[in-house]
């Protein structure tokens, strides 16, 4: 779950990067978003084999419409949120 400042420090990134919010791209209101509580990984593979347990993955945010739940995501590394990713060691200082 994220804590209440690591979804400041998301929703700030998120707002840098779009200033404007559009509205949703199915239902076409601006009923604002739900922020998913965790990153969303996508799996990448020049050939996808799962017996090999080789791939790398596109960590990315998911915003969530509030009225039509159509869900968005947002590359988490060109929103600049590396030290959010697990993995990383993160300082409170680094997030504020």
């Amino acid at each position: 779950m994220w804590t209440l400042e690591e979804k400041e420090v998301i929703e700030r990134a998120i707002q840098a990067n779009t200033p404007d919010p559009r509205p949703c791209p199915f239902c076409g209101k601006r009923a604002g978003h739900i922020l998913a509580d965790g990153f969303v990984f996508l799996s990448t593979a020049r050939k996808p084999n799962a017996a090999e347990g080789k791939s790398t993955s596109l960590p990315s945010v998911a915003l969530i419409c509030r009225k039509c739940g159509t869900t968005t995501l947002i590359n988490a590394v060109v929103l600049g949120l590396q030290a959010l990713l697990p993995g990383t060691t993160v300082k409170q200082s680094d997030i504020s």
